[in-house]
């Protein structure tokens, strides 16, 4: 995962932390949703 490589090798500020943060929220609604969608 060159993407999260990326995102860690980088200094931490609260902006990073913060769009971290975001994209785990979308990925794991995402992942939530296609979880409901194979099990109906």
């Amino acid at each position: 995962m060159l993407l999260v490589r990326w995102i860690f090798d980088r200094p931490v500020d609260r902006k990073g932390i913060r769009l971290v943060g975001a994209f785990l929220m979308v990925w794991f609604l995402i992942w939530g949703v296609l979880r409901n969608l194979i099990g109906l």
